[in-house]
């Protein structure tokens, strides 16, 4: 099986089309080689001015982080993020604080 790889020719460069030896194509194994991730690398996908909005709204809700229909519909509209994005982000979200509550618990039981 074949892949292409990040070396991607220039949009203008077309020779690879005609000299196929310079072909950007290489064995679908040496392309995951490098594009595997180390297992703590995290790679956000949202640009930071859309998780900023939803990082202060969950901050500013910590008591009750679960979004009201009209705070979904406003949430969405400024971040331009589906309501599934939306919903999934919030559900990671609370999974983490929740995570990062009974660690904290736990090394404290500990000491």
């Amino acid at each position: 099986k074949i892949m292409y790889s990040s070396k991607a020719p220039n949009k203008m460069d077309l020779s690879y089309i005609l000299n196929p030896i310079n072909s950007p194509i290489r064995k679908k194994s040496e392309t995951f080689k490098i594009y595997k991730r180390k297992k703590g690398d995290r790679k956000n996908r949202f640009p930071i001015i859309i998780i900023d909005k939803l990082v202060t709204w969950f901050d500013v809700h910590k008591e009750n982080p679960y979004p009201s229909k009209q705070e979904k519909l406003c949430l969405i509209e400024e971040t331009g993020l589906s309501k599934h994005q939306l919903e999934t982000w919030f559900i990671n979200r609370r999974k983490r604080k929740n995570l990062q509550k009974k660690k904290i618990e736990n090394e404290i039981i500990e000491k």
